[in-house]
């Protein structure tokens, strides 16, 4: 099992949980907070399914129809799942609250309440920070600085996808707690309704921002900086070549890369030297970059402009 689906299982095994606690704390203390997590955990648990789903159909095999694999699977669904966080679930969330401030209410069973609250805390705590930890790891192989860095640059949208999903659960849990903390106090049911409009804006917001990036993603984003610095390192280190003509690369799946190179070689060269050095070329682009599947090098005069 790939850290990609470690991630979102333990997600989903926390939000299968707190879906359905939620949704019976909400129907008998009447907190349209409450309700609008429900929704927010109910999408989750959809969202995170769709992801497995696309997991699974990524590693299909059949090289006919699809030569260079079908990890774009992934993106495909990464990006349904960021479209329910905005039609589903930010909606009903929105709606719920406004129902809810039109008709004061008075908020029940307390004590239920405030455990689905600490327990929605806890558990989606855990996996925000395992996924957190998952990230950290990738941040530290991949050399980079920080974890900002690390997001600008990702292509696992799995990944990308259950990170969101954690963050924005947390920051939802602390909308309606406090929501239900000012209700309690001011012995008003208004902030409830206003802590569910909160959530609403909340995962549409993470719906819109996840539904650019993974539609990037499945346009077919290139390459990272950090990747094409590492090639044209590498060329400018080849002592056969007098440097790059053009550079292409696109992502198939989040661990599969292809890269097209236009390369201007040096006169003289004979055919055996030339493949020798297309050969170096290769091992060293792919000791660097692991996930790359296919390079294609071609020797390209460099045009003068006119």
């Amino acid at each position: 099992m790939n850290k990609s689906s470690s991630v979102v299982l333990f997600a989903l095994f926390s939000n299968i949980f707190l879906t359905l606690g939620k949704f019976i704390v909400a129907i008998i203390s009447g907190s349209a907070g409450l309700m609008a997590e429900f929704f927010h955990s109910s999408s989750d648990t959809l969202n995170q399914l769709l992801l497995l789903l696309g997991i699974k159909k990524s590693t299909e095999k059949d090289r006919l129809n699809f030569p260079f694999g079908k990890g774009k699977e992934q993106y495909f669904w990464s990006f349904i799942a960021s479209i329910v966080f905005i039609e589903v679930s930010g909606m009903l969330s929105l709606v719920e609250g406004y129902l809810k401030m039109q008709h004061p209410y008075l908020l029940e069973n307390i004590s239920y309440v405030t455990l689905i609250i600490v327990l929605s805390f806890v558990l989606e705590g855990a996996a925000f920070l395992y996924t957190l930890s998952v990230m950290r790891k990738n941040v530290k192989v991949g050399g980079y600085t920080h974890l900002r860095e690390y997001i600008r640059d990702i292509r696992d949208s799995i990944l990308l996808n259950a990170f969101m999903e954690d963050l924005g659960a947390l920051i939802g849990m602390v909308i309606i707690s406090t929501g239900f903390l000012f209700s309690l106090l001011y012995h008003n049911s208004l902030f409830d309704g206003i802590s569910s409009i909160g959530v609403g804006i909340l995962l549409i917001i993470i719906g819109i921002y996840l539904a650019g990036i993974n539609k990037d993603l499945l346009l077919g984003k290139g390459l990272t900086s950090r990747d094409r610095e590492k090639i044209i390192r590498i060329i400018k280190e080849t002592k056969n070549v007098n440097g790059i003509v053009n550079m292409d690369g696109i992502y198939m799946g989040p661990s599969s890369i292809i890269i097209g190179l236009d390369l201007n070689f040096k006169d003289g060269l004979t055919t055996e030297e030339i493949e020798n050095t297309i050969d170096t070329i290769e091992k060293r682009i792919r000791a660097e970059i692991p996930y790359v599947r296919r390079i294609y090098i071609e020797a390209e005069e460099v045009r003068k402009s006119s």
